[in-house]
């Protein structure tokens, strides 16, 4: 079973959708990182806070309004 496609190249202007992706810069980048995360993946994370006790601390410290000073 093979794929059905043709290469074809396509210089400068003409390559619209290379040249929209190679002009993403710094916030739209980070955007299009952030959607492509999995949903599953950010529970694991969010759940392995409460495993973690130097982040609970630092959650404890934040959520009273005081800032930790390695964050200053």
């Amino acid at each position: 079973m093979g794929y059905d496609y043709e290469i074809q190249y396509r210089q400068g202007n003409e390559n619209l959708a290379a040249d929209g992706l190679s002009r993403l810069y710094g916030a739209q980048l980070l955007t299009l990182a952030i959607i492509t995360i999995s949903l599953d993946l950010l529970v694991s994370i969010k759940h392995s806070w409460t495993q973690d006790p130097t982040i609970q601390q630092l959650i404890q410290t934040l959520s009273i309004g005081q800032l930790h000073p390695k964050y200053l």
